[in-house]
Parts: C-alpha cells; structure tokens; sequence
C-alpha cells in the first residue's frame, strides 16, 4: 500500500511501470474518488530481481466505503488466479483466497 501511485514507482524504483509512466503519475489530479493507480496486481518490474506478484493499494483512492473493498477484492482476485495457475477448476479456492485476504487487509488497515 502506498500513499499515492507514485509509491509504486518509487518502491521498484522505476520510471515505467506495466505500460504506465511515473511522469504521467506525478501529473495526474489524484483524489479519493480517482487515481492514475487506484489498485494493480501484476509482477515485480525489475528484471534484476525474479518476478514474483504483488498487489498494490493506492491508500489515496480509498474513501471508507463498501467500494474499498471491492477494490482490495478485485485486486486480490487478480493475484488468487495467477497463483491457482489460472486453473478454473479451482474457482471455489480462487474466490474463497481472495476474499480472506480483502478480509485480512481491510481489517489491518482499519486499525
């Protein structure tokens, strides 16, 4: 989670990012109702280092409603079926995955 989408870019330390740029990041009005990165799941951008996922949380796009989860599920759903192996056969785990895991961060980021 980051307190703006520029943290993203920051975090990998990059410029260009899954077809997005930081420069376009920086000019962008974000608020809590729009964002350049409101959430993304995808794989390390950093050729030095091994692809592994992560989901990031833009905390400026949040607006304390039923929409932040939504957002944290959509994105953890992403993830859930990149680590199932996109095996629709699981579709049970993929959900039940993901919404464990909008519960466990709803719940840290409520505290």
């Amino acid at each position: 989670m980051g307190d703006s989408c520029e943290d993203l870019f920051n975090y990998y330390k990059v410029n260009f990012i899954h077809g997005l740029t930081k420069n376009d990041c920086k000019c962008y009005n974000e608020t809590n109702n729009d964002a350049y990165i409101a959430g993304m799941s995808n794989e390390t951008p950093n050729k030095e280092v091994s692809k592994k996922p992560y989901v990031f949380i833009n905390l400026k796009r949040l607006n304390k409603t039923f929409e932040d989860h939504l957002l944290f599920f959509h994105e953890f759903m992403h993830l859930s079926f990149r680590l199932h192996n996109w095996d629709i056969n699981k579709e049970e785990q993929i959900i039940t995955w993901a919404e464990l895991e909008t519960i466990k961060t709803i719940k840290k980021l409520n505290k």
